[in-house]
């Protein structure tokens, strides 16, 4: 076999064990060593299969990286409503605290209802 092949061969070997579907692809690849015709698609159907795993990567890691931003999000948000409720408790103006927090009104008013809700309870 041709230093090539067997280098291609390698690294399909590695690419169909981590990926079960690409195992059929593998057996395919080894028929075709006899027609290089079929090699050349059976190389093209590689590249476009291996270019595709490679973006479903890319998509997964974006995923996550918007999942931590959304993740912070959520906890400045939580920390900024903390803030508030300590700032109510101590009877500042809702003016101060949408400054101090960068919370809206609404949300403070929001919080202060809750607050008195719990203290009620």
């Amino acid at each position: 076999m041709p230093q090539e092949v067997l280098k291609m061969d390698g690294r399909l070997e590695r690419f169909a064990n981590t990926n079960p579907g690409f195992q059929q692809f593998q057996t395919r690849f080894r028929e075709a060593l006899a027609n290089p015709e079929l090699m050349t698609v059976l190389r093209m159907e590689a590249s476009e299969r291996i270019r595709q795993a490679g973006m479903k990567k890319a998509a997964k890691n974006q995923g996550i990286k918007e999942g931590i931003k959304q993740g912070i999000k959520q906890g400045e948000k939580a920390n900024s409503q903390e803030i508030a409720l300590r700032m109510l408790k101590r009877n500042r103006p809702i003016d101060e605290i949408v400054e101090d927090t960068g919370l809206t009104v609404d949300e403070i008013r929001a919080l202060k209802s809750a607050q008195k809700k719990r203290n009620a309870n």
